[in-house]
């Protein structure tokens, strides 16, 4: 028998066995590499989960300090447009016909 497995009678349950043993190896490598990136993952769920506590909380320190009246008017001038009474008002054009 031993010679009718060397003769190479028995090729495929060779390969087979060395397939089976190389997928194993090759599942067990992705399997800790699934773990790994699970870790990973962790880690930066946790990053930006403490990256936006931080910006949450510097935008509710900002929002309960308020704006003053000059950031009040400085931004309902510039952003929307607005004017006092009285306030002149110059529109310029880039056209030059003369």
């Amino acid at each position: 028998m031993l010679d009718r497995y060397r003769s190479g009678k028995y090729p495929k349950h060779e390969r087979f066995s060395d397939e089976f043993f190389n997928t194993q190896g090759d599942l067990m490598e992705a399997m800790s590499r699934v773990a790994e990136m699970r870790g990973e993952t962790g880690r930066l769920r946790r990053e930006l989960r403490e990256g936006f506590d931080e910006a949450r909380e510097a935008l509710r320190e900002k929002l309960e300090a308020g704006l003053s009246d000059e950031e009040l008017e400085r931004l309902a001038r510039e952003r929307l447009g607005l004017v006092k009474p009285g306030d002149k008002i110059f529109y310029f054009t880039t056209d030059r016909e003369g």
